[in-house]
């Protein structure tokens, strides 16, 4: 009996221990004349030293949405970029010692259009990726980042905003450059290119002739297979829907309408292949992109996949969850609702039914 006991203990304890997260949010909004200010700390709040991934939190800025904002019931578009990086690596996360915190501020008027006074939600909709300092020294050394622990959050504020009308709103995301236009017969639509030499626009011409016919194409093979498990997870009808819904709707934005690539984009860097927004008409391709191979393979990216990546984003409104094989993976097997919805899953998916 009193071993029992104890082993109740212990796995009340260990449960408990597992519940506890090392590293916690505190979020805070206010509104000044012409912004609303939103100030997050990040604390460690363990006797252990941990890194956290800066991607998909406002330590590397307005790049994601992290946050989701609502008035009455109602979610506001997100109108930042999004943007399809490499598999995150050691600089992409901060070093938190035990005890130690990190800041940061950001104007979310710049990535929400706050259109009337009223009470909004802001609440914060990204899990928190965190590694030990020991596994980091481990895994850096491959180059790969594999075991990041997922924390999910619950942290939201409530904000009375008023005079709305005097708040700064987002940019324009959309390119205004003049460029060059190409019609593309395969999917009866029109490419304007902006930037980037001859034979890289090309090879990006040859690449979108495959997609409208690829999409539809993907889009038959769905079923209960290995493929589809392997990056959307346990089949079930609700999610099989929900992939063709995403992959006719990114056909059909392309279908019959114009586009526009652009190769000068100011925010690309080293680790971002390309980069677009809601209800866009513009991808902005980097330098990673410009050196793939153009049409899809079973192994690695491409500029098809990319671009196949980038205009579920526009047309179906597809997220960011994860990157990479083995992380896409892993969001199928562990979070299927989130994989359906996934664009690195949809890109992988593409290029192998």
């Amino acid at each position: 009996m009193k071993t029992i006991l104890l082993l109740c203990c212990l796995i009340a304890y260990l449960g408990y221990a597992m519940s506890q997260s090392p590293v916690s949010l505190k979020m805070d909004c206010k509104q000044s004349l012409s912004t609303v200010d939103c100030s997050f700390e990040f604390k460690n709040d363990d006797d252990e030293d941990y890194y956290l991934l800066k991607r998909n939190t406002p330590l590397e800025g307005l790049r994601s949405p992290f946050v989701a904002v609502s008035i009455d019931g109602v979610p506001l578009l997100y109108k930042g970029y999004l943007f399809y990086c490499t598999p995150p690596k050691k600089h992409d996360f901060v070093l938190l010692e035990a005890g130690e915190s990190v800041t940061a501020t950001v104007q979310i008027n710049d990535i929400f259009a706050f259109a009337s006074d009223g009470t909004y939600n802001i609440k914060y909709n990204r899990p928190l990726q965190i590694l030990s300092k020991e596994n980091m020294e481990l895994e850096s050394a491959s180059g790969e980042i594999k075991s990041a622990r997922k924390i999910e959050v619950d942290a939201s504020v409530f904000v009375q905003l008023e005079n709305t009308n005097l708040l700064s709103r987002p940019v324009n995301k959309e390119s205004e450059e003049e460029g060059d236009q190409v019609y593309i017969e395969s999917c009866s639509s029109v490419a304007t290119y902006v930037g980037g030499s001859s034979s890289t626009r090309k090879a990006t011409t040859k690449a979108h002739k495959k997609l409208c016919s690829k999409y539809l194409r993907a889009r038959r093979k769905v079923g209960n297979n290995a493929t589809y498990r392997l990056w959307f997870g346990a089949y079930t009808n609700k999610h099989a829907r929900k992939v063709k819904s995403v992959l006719k709707k990114s056909r059909d934005r392309i279908a019959r309408n114009s586009v526009k690539y652009n190769f000068r984009g100011s925010e690309c860097d080293s680790d971002t292949y390309a980069y677009t927004c809601y209800q866009c008409d513009t991808v902005w391709l980097c330098a990673i992109y410009v050196s793939d191979p153009t049409l899809c393979r079973t192994s690695g990216t491409s500029k098809e996949g990319t671009l196949a990546h980038e205009w579920t984003h526009v047309g179906a409104d597809t997220e960011d969850y994860a990157y990479g094989v083995t992380d896409s993976q892993a969001l199928a097997r562990n979070e299927p609702d989130k994989a359906v919805d996934n664009a690195e899953s949809f890109e992988f998916y593409y290029c192998r039914a």
